[in-house]
């Protein structure tokens, strides 16, 4: 089952990088979306928050699914994609990012 949603994971994560690479003015690559779990950079945190929403709530892959992806437990990546869905609405740069991934996919 997880093989067939590389493609879809593959195209989320690039284009969260590059959207959060384009607004916060810092080069990212899709290999260090998921790296660091503790006090990461803010450009790593917009794209992997912003990702995991996305690939729930746009693409309806399960949280179990995501979470072995992206090495993380399933209540951290709830936690991520709760947190992307307030800010893209209260943060700046939250929100011009996700405004360029949806552009973008």
């Amino acid at each position: 089952m997880k093989g067939c949603y590389d493609r879809i994971f593959n195209k989320v994560e690039q284009a969260a990088c590059r959207c959060a690479s384009n607004v916060t003015g810092r080069e990212l690559k899709a290999d260090e979306i998921y790296s660091g779990k503790t006090k990461t950079m803010l450009n790593v945190s917009i794209a992997r928050s912003l990702a995991l929403m996305v690939m729930h709530d746009t693409y309806g892959i399960k949280y179990t699914t995501i979470a072995e992806r992206a090495n993380m437990s399933e209540k951290a990546v709830m936690k991520s994609t709760a947190r992307a869905r307030i800010y893209r609405f209260s943060d700046p740069i939250y929100k011009r990012t996700y405004e360029l991934m949806m552009n973008m996919l």
